[in-house]
């Protein structure tokens, strides 16, 4: 059996990625209370082999807690050879979820009962209020009055809130969450896809212990994964000033190269007064008769510190 840690509850779209990579049979799935704890989780608990991660959405973009811990896991490793780092970890998939989010209520209630409600709160988690601000607003002129908004840790948590406050003391409260979380908690879905972005989708990170067992590019199992490679590596620049960058994004180019993003974080380092430093992450191509030892080393001689972070295969979710 596997053991795959996931930020959790149950129902949230990570615990969907995770049944999306490694299906439901033979494994056992563990929610965790936050990213830190499945990072955590992964490299103190041999029994656990994966752990699935948000990356980045496609409304508000890159998830900083999970960069920031990569970040930090990349910076506090012993330096190796060249100035590469090897946390105890690694990249190995990728999975893409469509947030479809959904509004939820403890009772069986349809959009036109919802108007004459006397409904004063509504639950989520932070990030999702800015993917479903229209139809709030929406909301608020059809019922004539904005709802009160209440942080959840995730939206799991927000439909057990929601079920909580009727449970106890008959308050009818809303959340808004995934379907998948509302049939695992048995709550009433009033409204489905409420998302103002149609297409919203995010994306998740599958990562592997690089200690105790081998290194394997996870194929995924829905969708099946393209025949694209795609490789990520983090790095810091050897020298503060204009091309510090550029140095290293011309190695690219001259290896003929794909770049597929770029994105960064910010650091501090105690031994320099400087607030402005970077770490940068880059996604490119895997592309063929490319001399890697050769791309690698030049890549390396631009930077303080680099981590390759793994090679996986594009998901055909990208695409889409």
């Amino acid at each position: 059996m596997t053991r795959i840690a996931y930020l959790g509850p149950s129902g949230t779209y990570t615990h969907q990625a995770t049944i999306q990579q490694f299906g439901v049979e033979d494994n056992e799935m563990i929610p965790m209370v936050s990213i830190q704890k499945c990072f955590s989780a992964l490299l103190k608990d041999e029994s656990i082999s994966y752990a699935v991660l948000p990356a980045e959405n496609s409304t508000n973009g890159q998830v900083v807690f999970t960069y920031d811990l990569l970040r930090d896991y990349m910076l506090e490793t012993p330096n190796a050879a060249r100035g590469c780092m090897l946390p105890g970890f690694a990249i190995v998939a990728e999975q893409y979820v469509a947030v479809e989010h959904c509004l939820a209520s403890p009772l069986p209630m349809t959009a036109d009962e919802l108007k004459n409600a006397n409904i004063e709160r509504i639950y989520s988690h932070p990030q999702v209020w800015g993917q479903v601000g229209k139809y709030l607003e929406e909301l608020a002129r059809v019922t004539g009055k904005a709802l009160s908004r209440c942080d959840a840790g995730s939206t799991s948590q927000a439909v057990d809130r929601c079920l909580r406050d009727y449970r106890e003391d008959k308050t009818v409260t809303l959340a808004i969450a995934s379907a998948l979380a509302c049939r695992i908690s048995g709550a009433h879905i009033v409204q489905s896809h409420i998302s103002d972005v149609a297409d919203n989708t995010t994306r998740f990170l599958i990562i592997q212990r690089r200690k105790q067992e081998p290194l394997q590019i996870l194929p995924g199992r829905q969708p099946t994964p393209s025949g694209e490679r795609i490789h990520l590596v983090a790095f810091t620049t050897d020298r503060q000033g204009a091309g510090s960058l550029t140095d290293v994004l011309l190695v690219l180019k001259r290896y003929g190269i794909d770049m597929r993003s770029i994105t960064s974080r910010p650091f501090r380092r105690c031994s320099t007064s400087s607030k402005w430093q970077y770490v940068f992450f880059v996604e490119y191509s895997d592309e063929l008769d490319v001399p890697w030892d050769s791309f690698h080393a030049e890549v390396g001689a631009h930077c303080r510190e680099w981590c390759h972070w793994g090679t996986f295969y594009r998901n055909n979710r990208y695409y889409s």
